[in-house]
């Protein structure tokens, strides 16, 4: 019985932190779709804003999975499985770098073109 009440608990405060996540994810997609707006406030050098409005889709690719991404990590935090978490963080200290170091190389090389959205679009894979 109380196995299945934590599990009904569970059930309630996945569903409630999911629906705040999604409203958050929204919410944060909403002010990205107004960086092409705004940035004719900080810049008018057409090159720059180019580059900014390059960066849009891998932001908006992070953004929308990130509110829920931070309601996995809560509901994973309130279990106490710290030990998945502490393998992930480690793993992103090592991976992320490495890759993005990969991309300095190829960028240094002349292989390929790297910009804000393509780093962001690795970050997004993640």
């Amino acid at each position: 019985e109380k196995s299945l009440r934590r599990t009904e608990a569970l059930k309630q405060a996945y569903n409630s932190f999911f629906k705040a996540g999604s409203i958050f994810g929204s919410f944060i997609l909403g002010l990205i779709t107004f960086i092409p707006f705004l940035s004719r406030f900080f810049t008018t050098d057409p090159f720059v804003i180019a580059k900014v409005q390059g960066a849009i889709p891998g932001l908006m690719t992070f953004f929308a999975v990130g509110g829920l991404m931070c309601v996995g990590e809560g509901m994973l935090l309130g279990q106490k499985d710290l030990r998945f978490l502490g393998r992930m963080y480690g793993a992103y200290f090592f991976i992320v770098p490495y890759i993005m170091l990969r991309l300095k190389k190829r960028a240094l090389l002349g292989i390929q073109d790297v910009g804000i959205g393509t780093m962001w679009g690795i970050f997004s894979i993640y």
